[in-house]
């Protein structure tokens, strides 16, 4: 960084993923391990996390990506407007970019950009763009690093990412970040069970339980009360009742109607 120049004023790239085929396990604001599925596609977006207050007139780029599996997209070459949408290059300014190689295959392991705006050493002109400069689409074929690979401002020629200012001599060195891309494979998809079973632990299938049923309960029916003597069962006790128990102890009957 220029003597001359804040730490405020500092460029910084970060990779931000989209994912397609299941959750993904990362925190691309540093660096980090990310799980995806094996085979799965993703998207890296480029972006510039902090900016110069007076805004950039240039910029380079430099990915590495291993092993990974890069799927070139269009690449727009002249400025904005001219050709599709759907360019990898987003960049408001876009006046002279370029992509190293021009026609990548996706088995180069690394990939680089650039562009200038149509003023990128004056002025005028200057970029305040935070939002994605490359967005680039892969493919999760095997597990390895994706890099933004760092810059020396005093070796402007090694190459690397770096952002420029005013002029050729404020070039400013980005703060750089990386992801580590685990593949794994897909969890299994469950085979369901044939009808009449049901899903055990440890993904068997068995033959359900059968429900049981409630057996009711009998209620009991309460027994009426009557008072000592009764025994005919007209709730009074007198001469009646001494007329049944005489009947009982002549066996002219065998029993009581209150025993």
């Amino acid at each position: 960084m220029p003597p001359n120049e804040s730490a405020d004023t500092v460029m910084s790239m970060v990779i931000e993923g989209t994912w397609d085929g299941g959750p993904v396990t990362c925190d691309t604001r540093n660096d980090s391990l990310c799980v995806l599925d094996d085979g799965s596609s993703f998207t890296v977006a480029v972006v510039p996390s902090t900016i110069p207050v007076g805004g950039y007139g240039f910029w380079q780029i430099f990915l590495q990506y291993g092993d990974l599996q890069y799927k070139p997209g269009p690449f727009r070459s002249s400025p904005l407007g001219d050709d599709p949408d759907d360019s990898e290059l987003t960049w408001d300014l876009s006046f002279m970019a370029f992509r190293v190689p021009e026609d990548p295959v996706g088995d180069e392991r690394e990939i680089s950009y650039g562009n200038a705006g149509p003023f990128a050493f004056g002025p005028l002109n200057r970029s305040q763009q935070k939002t994605a400069l490359v967005t680039v689409e892969m493919n999760c074929t095997s597990s390895d690093k994706f890099v933004i690979v760092p810059s020396d401002f005093n070796d402007f020629d090694a190459g690397g990412s770096l952002y420029g200012g005013r002029g050729p001599d404020e070039t400013f060195l980005p703060e750089v970040h990386s992801i580590e891309i685990n593949c794994q494979p897909p969890p299994p998809t469950p085979t369901p069970c044939p009808a009449g079973k049901v899903s055990q632990p440890g993904g068997s299938c068995g033959t359900p339980k059968p429900t049981p049923t409630a057996t009711a309960t009998p209620t009991a029916t309460p027994t009426p009360e009557f008072a000592c003597g009764d025994v005919n069962g007209d709730e009074q006790v007198g001469a009646v009742d001494s007329l049944w128990i005489l009947w009982v102890v002549a066996q002219l009957i065998a029993e009581v109607p209150v025993p």
